[in-house]
Formats: C-alpha cells, structure tokens, sequence
C-alpha cells in the first residue's frame, strides 16, 4: 500500500501538463481545432518532457501539433507535419533538455532558412545568435561561426 502511494505521488508530482492539448478557434461561426501531444525523450529508458522551462526550477512542456491546421483569412499558419524542434530526434544527451535548449535550437533553424545555397552553420547561446558563417566547406562554416564569439560559443 505504502509503495503504491508514493508511486501515485510521484506521478502526479512528475507530470503537471497533460499528454495531449486541444486549442480551438472560432471566426465567424468557423470552428478551427488543433490537437497537440507532449514531446517527450528517452532518457535512460525513461520518457521525459522538458528539464525545465525558461528558468531552473520552472515547469514546462514542449508539444507538437498533431492534427488540425490554423487558417486564417487566406493564410494556412499552421499545419501538422511541418515540424522543426517538435520532432528533433535527441541523439546523444546526458539530460533531457530544458526550454532554453529548444529554443536555441528554434532561433538557429530560423536563421538558417536565410542560407539555403551553400554550407552554413549558426551557434546561439540563449536565444541569441553568437555566430553565423557560410563557407564552401562545413567545417570551415562551423570554423568562421565559432570565431565570431569564440566566449560565447
């Protein structure tokens, strides 16, 4: 009985965000659903969400739109499939990463849509780009952005 309390606690405790999001709009009479699912890691072996949000010690979550797409006026704004960092695979880490990481991550991919036709590298350190090259080669890219802001870097 005792192990199944503490069980119980520790998972309320773990887990403040739900497992899916649905968002609706409404213009017009027009309902418009979007339906979002929490990203999570493996770790270890186990599933993990965010470290943590834009500081230690604040909570976060990080979700990927699954189904349903954003029209506004003529505009499609958002549609599944078309992810950036929500569908990151994680290749090596020593701890699931925390929002900051993402949106690091977030802010290079952007700048990146800027340098399409040859080798480029960007390096941002807390959402904000401390190095940008593009070369003929990508190591000499990686070289050029390091040395923008070497500190930073």
């Amino acid at each position: 009985m005792a192990d199944d309390l503490k069980k119980m606690y520790k998972t309320i405790v773990d887990e403040h965000f739900p497992a899916q999001m649905e968002i609706s709009f409404t213009d017009d009479g027009k309902r418009q659903t979007l339906f979002y699912e929490k990203v999570l890691w493996d770790i270890a072996g186990e599933q993990k969400g965010l470290r943590y949000g834009e500081n230690p010690g604040q909570e976060a979550a990080f979700y990927k739109l699954v189904n349903g797409n954003l029209i506004l006026g003529e505009t499609e704004m958002l549609l599944p499939g078309q992810y950036l960092t929500s569908d990151a695979e994680l290749l090596q880490s020593g701890k699931h990463p925390g929002k900051t990481n993402i949106t690091d991550a977030d802010n290079a991919l952007n700048i990146l849509r800027y340098f399409q036709d040859k080798p480029s590298v960007v390096i941002v350190k807390h959402n904000n780009p401390c190095g940008a090259a593009c070369s003929s080669s990508l190591e000499d890219a990686y070289h050029k952005a390091y040395m923008a802001d070497r500190v930073a870097a």
